[in-house]
């Protein structure tokens, strides 16, 4: 067929309209492909860097068991709690006075923060949070914290008694 094509002079024009359908590259053209710009990560060493400012934090209770915790997976269950506001005016029930309390504080964080929280306590000014480093370092940042700690999951041995 090339011999064809050659009597005929198409074999220049063949040579062409394979090239441009990308099927046959030419030696001049061969492994000069274009280069892909590097892609910039975040690093382990970052995320390390910063789960190990956050767990030197004093309002931190557990430091270890929070850098085990960010080692295993992205994201920590954590109990944060806030500091209890000066007198409350209009507030009756302490269940009111929390609830206002957590209201303010979490509305204060990012969207993203916020769909994070997972239970706000009624009686405690607390909430338990699944937070990746990022949203624990926004958090820790607000003043009105006094301490975050792993929340640590019951886990029955046997199931209840009836009595």
């Amino acid at each position: 067929m090339v011999d064809w094509m050659l009597l005929k002079g198409w074999l220049p024009l063949g040579a062409v309209l394979l090239f441009m359908l990308g099927i046959v590259q030419p030696a001049w053209a061969q492994g000069s492909k274009p280069q892909e710009p590097p892609k910039i990560e975040k690093t382990d060493n970052v995320r390390e860097t910063l789960i190990n400012k956050l767990a030197g934090d004093p309002r931190v209770k557990q430091p270890e068991a929070l850098r085990k915790s960010y080692a295993a997976r992205d994201t920590a269950r954590l109990i944060v709690s806030i500091s209890p506001p000066g007198a409350m005016a209009g507030y009756s029930k302490l269940e009111q006075r929390v609830k206002a309390a957590l209201d303010r504080f979490i509305g204060a964080l990012s969207p993203n923060t916020q769909q994070a929280v997972i239970r706000r306590f009624k009686t405690i000014y607390a909430f338990l949070v699944k937070a990746t480093p990022e949203q624990l370092a926004e958090i820790l940042d607000q003043e009105d914290v006094t301490s975050v700690e792993e929340d640590a999951r019951v886990r029955l041995l046997s199931p209840p008694s009836v009595q």
